[in-house]
């Protein structure tokens, strides 16, 4: 579904999650929720409506990411924080002493910090290391990649 040709899956993941931590600061302002996800989905329409031949205006591939239990198209991940930590401290070649794979591997006990959750102290980790001028995935990109990472489960479950 993730290759699937839809204008959700062209949406930069960077705009998604802007919009998210826009509704988020807004949590008790409902009218104000409502308003900024009407102008989000009334911009996807006028989009989708300007794809030449665009047959499916699905906002499906987000609703695959804002509600992962639901989405019967993938399988689990299996990867809780303490698992995906080793497998980020493993993937960036990080030192096990290093301070960013102790903030990784021991993220509920990270001192001098306001983010006791480990998407905040990956946030943090990532953030010295990614080139902020890159073009940034796709909506589609992060759902394929997400994918990989549910058949790679599997296999694994497979083989034991």
């Amino acid at each position: 579904m993730a290759n699937e040709v839809t204008p959700a899956n062209e949406i930069k993941f960077e705009k998604l999650c802007n919009l998210l931590e826009q509704l988020h600061k807004r949590k008790k302002q409902r009218q104000e929720q409502d308003k900024i996800l009407g102008t989000f989905i009334n911009e996807f329409k006028m989009t989708a409506s300007q794809i030449v031949g665009q047959k499916n205006p699905s906002i499906f591939p987000i609703l695959r990411l804002l509600l992962p239990k639901l989405d019967r198209e993938r399988n689990a991940y299996n990867l809780k924080e303490n698992k995906l930590g080793v497998l980020l401290v493993k993937v960036l070649s990080l030192s096990k002493q290093s301070r960013d794979a102790q903030k990784l591997l021991n993220y509920r006990s990270v001192s001098n910090s306001t983010d006791s959750d480990f998407a905040g102290v990956a946030f943090f980790v990532f953030k010295s290391r990614l080139s902020p001028k890159s073009d940034g995935f796709t909506v589609g990109d992060i759902n394929e990649i997400l994918d990989k990472i549910a058949s790679a489960e599997v296999g694994k479950k497979a083989c034991k």
